[in-house]
């Protein structure tokens, strides 16, 4: 479970540092805003959508839980909360007209073992929209796996859905002083497929999340 972690947060970082994300305090016992909870109400019990066979292909099963719908999980979620959208998902694809490379290609298997979703744009009150969100996720069949952790202005829980790990996190940027600082708090809702991910190398992950 140590490489899990250290997989979803190095993968975080990756994000935010190589620019493959679009974007770029205390969670578990607030309760959300009128208007987050209302947003709730009205969107939790939807369920997930199932794929094609070829979006299977972590699995390998037609129709079984996979990357397409954890990300429709999360998608879900973040909308029933009223969290801003990115523009796009995070992927690992080359641009148009750049060569397709071994290690591209690898790094594309990489991502393909992950549902990652993060902003950094302003939200009202950040700390109840994450609670609110991770309550949606529980009612769309994710389990809270072990105990929240709170450090140095991370918010952290992690749950679990059909061998797929989600990483819940809200980053406080402030240091506990609020937005009025300026910086706004990260938001990330990082999902990943265990299975997928073991077949790789902790040497092959850092290698792909953390290239330029």
């Amino acid at each position: 479970m140590r490489r899990i972690g250290w997989t979803a947060g190095a993968a975080l970082g990756a994000l935010l540092v190589t620019g493959c994300g679009p974007d770029g305090g205390t969670g578990g016992g607030s309760s959300a805003s009128p208007s987050v909870s209302a947003s709730v109400s009205a969107s939790a019990s939807g369920q997930a959508k199932p794929s094609d066979p070829a979006a299977s292909a972590a699995s390998g099963t037609p129709g079984a839980f996979g990357r397409e719908q954890a990300a429709a999980d999360i998608t879900a979620a973040t909308t029933a909360t009223g969290l801003p959208q990115p523009e796009e998902p995070a992927t690992a694809s080359p641009s148009p007209g750049q060569p397709v490379t071994a290690e591209g290609e690898r790094r594309a298997e990489i991502f393909a073992c992950m549902a990652p979703w993060q902003t950094m744009e302003p939200v009202e009150q950040p700390e109840s929209a994450y609670a609110a969100t991770v309550a949606v996720l529980e009612q769309r069949g994710w389990k809270i796996d072990g105990k929240q952790l709170q450090e140095d202005g991370l918010t952290q829980i992690k749950l679990k859905k059909e061998g797929w790990v989600l990483f819940a996190r809200r980053y406080d940027f402030s240091g506990g002083k609020g937005p009025t600082t300026g910086m706004p708090d990260m938001l990330s809702f990082f999902a990943s497929d265990l299975a997928c991910e073991g077949r790789f190398t902790e040497a092959d992950m850092e290698a792909a999340l953390t290239e330029g």
